[in-house]
């Protein structure tokens, strides 16, 4: 998974290896949210730790129990629900 291909591979449950990351954007023990090539991605679980993270690459090793992949997508230029309630 070496390069800026964007690409995901679960082993077990227990590691993840993605290739096309741009950015981590937040990262703690139970979720993970990363910028990819193909848009935001959420990640949760337990125990979550980043065993690799070469950003120049675009690389990224999470191990630890992966519960959910999750692609948000973004609100768009109006914003979100909240945005356009309180405008």
């Amino acid at each position: 998974m070496e390069g800026s291909e964007n690409g995901i591979r679960v082993s077990g449950r227990e590691a993840l290896y993605l290739s096309g990351v741009t950015e981590v954007r937040s990262y703690d023990e139970e979720e993970v949210q990363l910028t990819t090539g193909d848009g935001r991605l959420l990640i949760r679980g337990g125990g979550l730790r980043m065993e690799r993270l070469e950003p120049e690459k675009g690389l990224v090793t999470l191990r630890g129990r992966v519960d959910s992949l999750e692609y948000l997508t973004d609100p768009g230029p109006g914003g979100g629900l909240l945005k356009r309630i309180f405008r």
